[in-house]
C-alpha cells in the first residue's frame, strides 16, 4: 500500500477524498439542501447499494459467459436460461409474499 501511495501519490489523494466523501454520505447527518438535491439519505443509500449489488451480479454472470466462452470456444446460452428461470421464480415468491402481506392489512380486525 505505501508503494501505491508513494508512486501515485494523486490517485492515493483521490481515493482517500472518494471514500471520506462516501463515508460521510453514510454516516453524517444531512443538510437540508442535500436532502432537496437527493431526496431521503435511507432512500439514496438504498439505491447506491442496490446498484452496487446489481453491479457485482451483472460482473458474476459476464465473467461467467467469458469462462465458457474462453474454454469451450462457443457461446453457452443455456446459462441464461438458467438465470432466466432463477429470477422468475424469485420474482414469483416475491409477488405471492407482498400479496399475502397486502391482503392481511386490509382485513378488518
Amino acid at each position: 500500500m505505501t508503494k501505491f501511495i508513494e508512486r501515485n501519490p494523486l490517485w492515493a489523494f483521490v481515493i482517500l477524498i472518494a471514500v471520506a466523501a462516501a463515508l460521510w454520505l453514510i454516516f453524517a447527518t444531512w443538510p437540508q439542501s442535500l436532502e432537496d438535491a437527493f431526496g431521503r439519505k435511507k432512500v439514496f443509500l438504498s439505491a447506491v447499494f442496490n446498484g452496487i449489488t446489481l453491479g457485482g451480479l451483472y460482473f458474476l454472470v459476464a465473467s461467467g459467459f467469458t469462462l465458457i466462452f474462453g474454454l469451450m470456444r462457443n457461446v453457452n446460452l443455456a446459462h441464461g436460461s438458467l438465470y432466466l428461470s432463477a429470477a422468475t421464480s424469485i420474482r414469483s415468491r416475491r409477488r405471492a409474499r407482498w400479496l399475502a402481506r397486502s391482503h392481511c392489512r386490509s382485513s378488518p380486525r
